[in-house]
């Protein structure tokens, strides 16, 4: 890619254009498969509880 500026250029707008397609599918429809960080663990989230509540519920 470095010797022909054409395909790199080429490239580069596909590559942007799959990430900005993949940000905006994260942003709109949250899945495990488009949440970047938690990854598949946010399947088996069923409520966001303050930490004071979920330590309470480990302890007991």
């Amino acid at each position: 890619l470095n010797k022909n500026k054409r395909l790199k250029k080429w490239v580069k707008m596909v590559r942007f254009s799959i990430g900005m397609k993949a940000t905006e599918k994260a942003a709109t429809q949250a899945t495990y498969k488009t949440v970047w960080v938690a990854g598949p663990s946010i399947e088996h989230t069923k409520a966001i509880l303050p930490t004071k509540a979920i330590i309470e519920h480990l302890v007991k």
